[in-house]
This record gives C-alpha cells, sequence and structure tokens, in this order.
C-alpha cells in the first residue's frame, strides 16, 4: 500500500497523471474532483453510446496536475469504488474512444454486461491477472501506470497504439471469472440482475426487486454452475422456483 505523493515519485515527467471517476459512488467523486481542483474539464466516457445521457452513472477521465489537493482526498477516502489514478501519454480524447470500447463486455456464456472499469476493488484484481499474462495492454492500451486503492501496477505498453474496437469485444476468461467470483460475488450477482432485467423483463418484473436479488445471491452462493452456461442455469432455477 502507498500514498499518492509516493506513487507520483515513480511517474515519468513526460507522462500525464489522470483521474477515473466513477458517478455511483457513494463517496462522491465527482464532487470532490469540483471542490479540490477548481476545474470542470470532465470528459464523460459513455459519450456517442446509448448512454450518454445517464449522467448520474456516468463514468469520466480527467487530467490532474501533480501538485493538486485531490490527492488528499484520494489519501483520505474510505470507499473504494470511487474511481483510481493513472498516467498516459495519450490526450482525454485518444483515453475516451478505448473507454468508449469497453462500454460492455462478454462473459464466458455470451452474455454482455456492462464493464464498471470505474470501480476499483472490482478493475484491480481483472488488470493484475492480466498483466500477469502481458496482456493487460490489449484491454486498456493508453494507460501504463495505475494507483488502484493504494496499489500501484505498471503495464508494459505497446509503442503502435492499436484502434478502438466495437464494444462489446473483450470476453471474461473463465478462470478469471472464476477468480472474482471467489473474491467478491457481488460483481457476478451484479451482472445476472442487468441480465434478468434486460433479457427476461417479464421474470424480472414479475416480483419486487429485493426478492428476485435474494434468490440471485442464493444460486450464486450455494449451486454449482458452469461459467459458459451460468445466465441459462440461473433462468432455470428462478423459473423451477418461486420467488
Amino acid at each position: 500500500m502507498i500514498t499518492t505523493q509516493q506513487w507520483l515519485e515513480t511517474i515519468p515527467d513526460n507522462l500525464t497523471i489522470y483521474t477515473l471517476l466513477g458517478s455511483i459512488s457513494s463517496a462522491k467523486p465527482v464532487t470532490a474532483y469540483f471542490k479540490k481542483t477548481n476545474q470542470v474539464n470532465l470528459t464523460a466516457l459513455w459519450q456517442e453510446t446509448p448512454y450518454a445521457n445517464w449522467f448520474e452513472a456516468m463514468p469520466y477521465i480527467a487530467p490532474i496536475p501533480r501538485d493538486s489537493k485531490f490527492f488528499e482526498w484520494v489519501d483520505q477516502t474510505k470507499p473504494k469504488d470511487w474511481g483510481w489514478l493513472a498516467a498516459s501519454s495519450y490526450e482525454p480524447e485518444t483515453i475516451r474512444q478505448h473507454f468508449k470500447s469497453l462500454t460492455k463486455v462478454l462473459m464466458p456464456d455470451g452474455m454482455d454486461v456492462f464493464f464498471r472499469y470505474w470501480d476499483g476493488k472490482y478493475l484491480y484484481p481483472i488488470l493484475d491477472y492480466l498483466n500477469q499474462k502481458q496482456q493487460a495492454a490489449q484491454l486498456i492500451p493508453v494507460f501504463s501506470h495505475y494507483l488502484i486503492n493504494q496499489q500501484a501496477l505498471e503495464v508494459a505498453l505497446s509503442p503502435n497504439l492499436p484502434e478502438p474496437k466495437a464494444y462489446p469485444w473483450w470476453r471474461v476468461e473463465k478462470e478469471l471469472l472464476n477468480k472474482l467470483t471467489e473474491q467478491n460475488p457481488t460483481s457476478l450477482i451484479n451482472n445476472l440482475m442487468q441480465w434478468l432485467k434486460e433479457e427476461n423483463s417479464a421474470l424480472f418484473y414479475q416480483y419486487p426487486e429485493p426478492n428476485v436479488r435474494s434468490k440471485v445471491t442464493y444460486f450464486v452462493e450455494n449451486h454449482e454452475y458452469s461459467a459458459d452456461t451460468v445466465a441459462n442455469q440461473l433462468l432455470d432455477y428462478l423459473t423451477q422456483e418461486e420467488i
């Protein structure tokens, strides 16, 4: 675990420091950003997608001066889903284009879900797993250094930046999904709830949402399932049960 100042001292001077912010965090990072920086240069990352007006959930990117008081807020903030810091040689618009390509990703069974990349406790284990296989730069090719919940990560980038792809293009590996679920089943539960709402709305809205979530949680925590077919297995389970 390191402080932002300790991390900043390791970042080459020619790189720009960025913060990526998640609007839905209880830490209210966007408000903190405005108060601490007196800047309004946020770039919305869901621009040019069907979710461009989802301001209450919008993720943002913004450059941060190295002497910003925002770093004090980062060190003092307790919630781990507010966002993170990173360093890049690229401009905000280039970064936005690549994060647009990660708006949604594919689960092993082909289910497409929102990629909550702003949530550090979700993103760090993904990047750490991919970095050990020298694949982290394939997922996010614009950041070479990260500070996520006081954990530093350095990624070797290709000198040739690839073109952004149309989402969803990245498929979560079964092994990675299993590791994420073991560490924190909340991500899988949220993804399955989203899938039910979008693909099986009649079942989803037939009962109060807390009842549905309770059943989905029970399924994830107590049933054996395959990452390839988890959505269909859940559907079979729910249709056999009285929610």
